[in-house]
């Protein structure tokens, strides 16, 4: 049972102003529920994180903003997955436990200070954390906390949209014992002990597809206002892009009929060889 978070004699910070879904999600994290909070883009959700951060931080909490890539963490000003456990995109090749390990290398003083300290973590653009990395983390915070709880009891929010960006290079290495994966037909196995450790298909990447997910028992909530563009029409037409729908004749015409410049506008190539080609013509005009 989630225990409510209690206000704190102090300054409050200055608040954004939260439509009444992100509310909800406000709410229910104030409660001490762990979220999985979702939507499109411009649906608002890097304004929640940072007023859940905010919120969090006035009332005492403990609280670290996580993210899986070094551009993603500017956005939000917090520190990547791997920063945070300390550990480098090396130690993949390590296993969970035993010497030079996971869980070794977070028992390092200032790691497991960091770690045994922690109320709450906000992971952001959680699309793009692998299946075993979220197991991963969650198990070496349980051990490191002497809770078996997932993430050692710490309350877990995790903010992104499943159509956007998956996972870079999933199952590169077993989770167990560190050995390369071996891939074949979109399978992924321990090339050490395909049979102990098991098999794993492109579809497992997510980290909706952990154990881990489940044990969360996660609330669910789902920005559906969307609050960078007003057009609806053109609200429509991305929200079918999103989700790999047709576009209707008129959906295509939206996007044609209208004046644009383009004159100095931003080209881009689908491999580097026509990068180079039109990179080498652009220099030969101006010579």
């Amino acid at each position: 049972m989630p225990i409510p978070h209690e206000l704190k004699q102090t300054e409050a910070p200055d608040k954004p102003i939260l439509c009444p879904e992100q509310q909800k999600a406000m709410d229910l994290a104030m409660q001490g529920h762990n979220l999985f909070i979702t939507g499109s883009g411009g649906c608002g959700k890097s304004v929640l994180v940072k007023a859940l951060r905010d919120e969090f931080r006035f009332r005492e909490m403990d609280t670290h903003l996580l993210a899986p890539t070094g551009q993603a963490v500017v956005n939000i000003g917090g520190r990547t997955t791997f920063n945070y456990a300390g550990w480098t995109p090396s130690d993949l090749a390590k296993p969970l436990n035993g010497k030079g390990g996971f869980v070794e290398k977070a028992r390092s003083k200032q790691v497991f200070t960091r770690i045994d300290a922690t109320d709450v973590i906000i992971i952001d653009e959680i699309s793009m954390v692998e299946n075993h990395f979220f197991e991963r983390l969650s198990r070496v915070m349980s051990i490191i906390r002497n809770d078996p709880r997932p993430f050692g009891g710490v309350q877990v929010i995790v903010v992104g949209d499943f159509c956007q960006l998956p996972p870079v290079k999933p199952f590169g290495h077993c989770m167990i014992c560190g050995s390369l994966m071996n891939k074949t037909l979109r399978i992924s196995s321990c090339s050490s002990y395909p049979q102990e450790h098991g098999r794993f298909s492109d579809d497992d990447k997510w980290a909706f597809k952990s154990p881990e997910w489940s044990k969360c028992n996660f609330k669910y909530v789902h920005l559906k206002q969307i609050h960078r563009q007003q057009d609806e029409a053109f609200v429509g037409v991305l929200q079918k892009c999103r989700l790999g729908k047709p576009l209707s004749k008129p959906d295509v015409n939206l996007l044609l009929a209208h004046e644009t410049d383009i004159e100095n506008g931003t080209e881009l190539y689908a491999t580097r060889k026509e990068v180079d080609t039109q990179q080498k013509r652009k220099s030969e005009e101006q010579e």
